[in-house]
């Protein structure tokens, strides 16, 4: 009895890992701030414009060239898509329209500071 006992244990902490370790098909930004450091990439890997999506608060901040935000689009939808880059002390939201065509592409984008 003791074994079943602990194999349905374990059985419990697999199915409950399983779920708490899923990712979401999309990234939500809701007034937060996700920081891309340490030449660190954000890897999006869904194609849809809507895959970033954000509230019009929040943003992105890759405050250095090897920190990367790399979007896989595939073939692009024809869609406008938008990164909502910024910083502390200002929001500069990039978007623009991958039209659509084959192929299997993916597009790195990368924001850093500047003394003026």
């Amino acid at each position: 009895m003791t074994n079943i006992k602990q194999q349905l244990s374990l059985l419990s902490i697999f199915l409950l890992t399983s779920v708490l370790a899923m990712a979401q098909a999309r990234l939500v930004i809701n007034g937060g701030v996700i920081t891309i450091d340490n030449n660190a990439s954000l890897i999006v890997d869904n194609p849809d414009n809507t895959a970033i999506t954000f509230n019009g608060a929040g943003y992105i901040q890759s405050e250095g060239a090897g920190n990367q935000l790399i979007w896989s689009i595939g073939a692009g939808n024809g869609g406008n898509y938008l990164i909502p880059f910024g910083s502390n002390t200002r929001y500069f939201p990039l978007q623009f329209n991958a039209a659509s065509g084959t192929g299997n592409g993916q597009i790195v984008f990368s924001t850093y500071p500047t003394t003026s």
